[in-house]
């Protein structure tokens, strides 16, 4: 490999490798990325040292990108005497001591991997002399000792400090009820905009389920990257999940809608455009995404504060969406077919909040003023039936609002199935050029 390269690693599992002397520039990175969801390391024998699954020593400037990889001898990942490094992406589990473990390393970027079930230590664990650490956005839960450990250690050499380190949790951008809402941020890595198009990504999970953090495990993280690449600012977003008592798909809409609000208040921080947004979630995301795009602020309940700084949303894209609340003709064939997935939506009776109601259907929400709209729907599928996209890309030609209709052959809910077609890098692909197509013209 020489400075600039990108290995893509197809699905499959591999053998961990130890990685000595591989340096690049920081013009000219050398990228190790996944390319699907399922590029395992495993843990080796047959090495000089198997403690460690994936060892980089005396290396800089590469980027290890969308990896997974379990019950290491040690560690999943292990840094050693290395400059510039980045760890993102990743998902690494049930390891013997730490899911990511480094030394004597300076400039790393360890950002949006999750990290679990270390049976005897951390799963971040950042350590030794080494400055100017960055840990980002990571998501590290159920280890035996810390979620994240920084310690210099005087004793293993060095000068004995970690300086200049930067541990970002993730943004609150809004607090209801003493419950905290937060997003994370996926930053380009090479500034391109001074004014940067944003990407609001909205989890699925039946509206009950869920977190910000399943963008990492989708076809929306390679949209994510497609878009950092070009320079898009893109965050994925959490919101009031619905129960039988008091929080409804109203309430959750509003938390989405105030995301906006929150990065539009806030836009010279993060370097975006108000007027360059785009929106995009999958199943119950796939809804609030389309409610957000289409709808009107006024309509729903807000936080008055951040309701004060609107944004533009320019696209869409709704993958394997709910389109109403209010037609029985397409809950057809779908988990709606009984009422009862309805009133835990809406808290009572669909009859009893029809004006409700109706402000979640992005069918009665359109206007010959909406943002384009791409949908992808599965054929086969059984939780919302391919009905909801037929009716929604004729919504859209009846009002005059440019539609991409993407019908997935054999593909059941969340794109499921055997010998799907298009495949899933070629779905993420055309999602990324459509919202590229509307983002990127006048971007400054």
């Amino acid at each position: 490999m020489k400075p600039g390269d990108t290995v893509l690693v197809a699905d499959g599992q591999y053998k961990g490798c130890t990685v000595t002397s591989l340096k690049a520039t920081q013009d000219k990175p050398i990228t190790l990325r996944a390319a699907g969801r399922n590029a395992e390391l495993l843990p080796t024998t047959d090495r000089r040292d198997n403690r460690d699954t994936l060892y980089l020593d005396d290396c800089a400037y590469i980027v290890i990108d969308g990896f997974r990889s379990f019950r290491a001898n040690r560690a999943a990942v292990r840094l050693e005497g290395s400059a510039h490094i980045t760890v993102r992406n990743g998902v690494f589990g049930d390891n013997t001591n730490w899911g990511i473990f480094t030394g004597h390393c300076d400039d790393l970027l360890i950002e949006t991997n999750e990290c679990y079930g270390s049976v005897k230590e951390h799963g971040i664990y950042v350590g030794n002399s080494g400055d100017r650490p960055v840990i980002r956005g990571n998501r590290s839960h159920d280890n035996a000792g810390c979620g994240i450990h920084m310690n210099a250690d005087l004793s293993c050499g060095g000068d004995g400090i970690i300086s200049g380190a930067l541990v970002e949790d993730n943004v609150v951008y809004k607090t209801v009820n003493g419950q905290d809402l937060k997003l994370t941020v996926f930053f380009p890595k090479i500034k391109k905009f001074d004014k940067a198009p944003l990407l609001v990504y909205i989890h699925g999970g039946g509206w009950s389920h869920g977190n910000r953090f399943v963008v990492e495990m989708s076809g929306g993280v390679d949209v994510v990257r497609q878009l950092n690449d070009a320079g898009v600012v893109c965050v994925s977003i959490e919101y009031r999940l619905i129960n039988d008592k008091d929080i409804h798909a109203i309430d959750s809409e509003s938390d989405c809608r105030d995301a906006i609000h929150f990065m539009v208040k806030n836009a010279a921080r993060f370097g975006i455009d108000p007027d360059r947004i785009a929106t995009m979630g999958g199943s119950a995301g796939g809804h609030l995404s389309l409610v957000t795009a289409l709808g009107d602020d006024k309509d729903y309940p807000c936080d008055p504060d951040l309701a004060k700084f609107p944004g533009k949303v320019l696209a869409e894209v709704a993958d394997f969406p709910l389109v109403s609340l209010v037609d029985p003709e397409l809950f057809k064939g779908s988990n709606f077919k009984r009422p009862r997935p309805l009133q835990g939506l809406l808290g009572v009776p669909l009859a009893q909040h029809q004006d409700e109601a109706k402000k979640l259907s992005p069918l009665l929400l359109l206007k010959p003023s909406s943002p384009v709209i791409m949908i992808a729907h599965g054929d086969h599928d059984h939780v919302l039936n391919v009905s909801n996209a037929y009716a929604l890309a004729k919504a859209c030609k009846e009002k005059g609002v440019p539609v991409e209709l993407l019908i997935v052959k054999n593909a059941d809910h969340s794109f499921t199935g055997e010998n799907i077609d298009p495949p899933l890098d070629e779905i993420s692909r055309r999602s990324a050029t459509f919202l590229l197509k509307h983002l990127l013209p006048g971007a400054k």
